[in-house]
């Protein structure tokens, strides 16, 4: 890669980066939408799927990027990436399972038991099927990128990742209709075979990720939702919306400070505006009022535990960042 692309290359993925809070508020519109039927979020539900293919992408890219570019890369997953993303799992169960506590004290009459009374079981199905999809991510790429013939890891990688998909979903951890495995697999993709020469090379590729978009759109009003066909459609726009947003980072730029603070707790956000939606369901029944308290105590919650959040990792990566690879041989 030319020095110029590279660097655009780098601008670029600080864009794309700073897309994570609005795929975050996509995920939070989209569950406010299912527990309310509120007519005005019904766009977010049909494109939530993207966004989490979105998320998928960006975490793709970025490992591929990182494994380019940092020494003992392959590492870090196992002594940072895994560990934090547990953490953060088992924050949010507990943290949910305080809401609830809380509410069920608080409101006379109601009782809910989502999360408590504690039990590694409620913690396993309470954990969203996102979790146990990165973690499935996390480990197909290191083991491609430890074992396999470097011209071969992407393919074998989208296969290792479809089979995960297969076995996930038969085991009842996720649900067929709202996985958008191929992000992961795309974002790989696009960094291997560099996606800035291609979208120079095809200047209208564009209209064809359009087409495909509509043409995904189109089958799904048709299909059944729970086959594997449905599911396959529904990657196959997820695949045209991303192809989309590539050709339309290059011309708009979308860091702001909005955007930033956004991205920054986007993580946060998604794990746990989930809880909040499921038990303010409980106590409230405007629904003007729920939206505004789900969005506001979502939003605090991200910002409050983001900062103890950002300290964790701080001491998860000081207490490896003086250690050797455990995989010998990997970057």
């Amino acid at each position: 890669m030319k020095i110029e692309d590279s660097n655009l290359e780098k601008k670029l993925f600080i864009r794309l980066n700073n897309l994570r809070g609005i795929c975050a508020l996509v995920v939070l519109f989209s569950h406010i939408w299912g527990y309310t039927g509120f007519v005005l979020f019904v766009p977010f539900n049909k494109i939530v799927t993207i966004a989490v293919a979105m998320f998928f992408f960006l975490s793709g890219y970025g490992m591929m990027r990182s494994y380019d570019k940092k020494k003992y890369y392959l590492s870090t997953i196992f002594r940072e990436k895994i560990p934090f993303l547990l953490y953060m799992s088992i924050s949010a169960y507990f943290v949910a399972a305080f809401i609830e506590h809380l509410i069920q004290n608080l409101a006379e009459g109601i009782y809910i038991n989502h999360y408590t009374p504690f039990s590694v079981m409620k913690f396993c199905t309470s954990t969203n099927w996102y979790v146990y999809e990165l973690i499935c991510f996390y480990l197909i790429f290191a083991f491609v990128k430890h074992f396999l013939p470097e011209k071969r890891q992407v393919f074998y990688g989208g296969v290792l990742s479809f089979i995960a998909f297969i076995i996930l979903y038969y085991s009842g951890l996720v649900q067929l209709y709202y996985n958008s495995i191929v992000g992961f697999w795309f974002g790989m993709f696009c960094y291997k075979q560099s996606y800035l020469e291609w979208t120079k090379r095809y200047k209208k590729g564009w209209i064809a990720a359009i087409i495909c978009l509509c043409g995904a759109f189109i089958s799904m009003f048709i299909l059944e939702r729970d086959t594997i066909l449905f599911a396959l459609v529904r990657n196959l726009a997820a695949v045209g919306a991303i192809v989309l947003v590539l050709y339309a980072i290059q011309r708009v730029n979308v860091v702001n400070v909005f955007n930033q603070f956004l991205s920054k707790i986007s993580p946060e956000l998604y794990f746990y505006h989930l809880p909040v939606t499921l038990l303010f369901r409980s106590i409230m029944s405007n629904v003007y009022c729920y939206i505004v308290a789900v969005t506001a105590t979502s939003l605090a919650l991200a910002i409050m535990i983001g900062i103890l959040d950002r300290k964790v990792q701080k001491i998860i990566k000081r207490g490896t960042q003086n250690e050797g690879s455990d995989i010998k041989g990997g970057k």
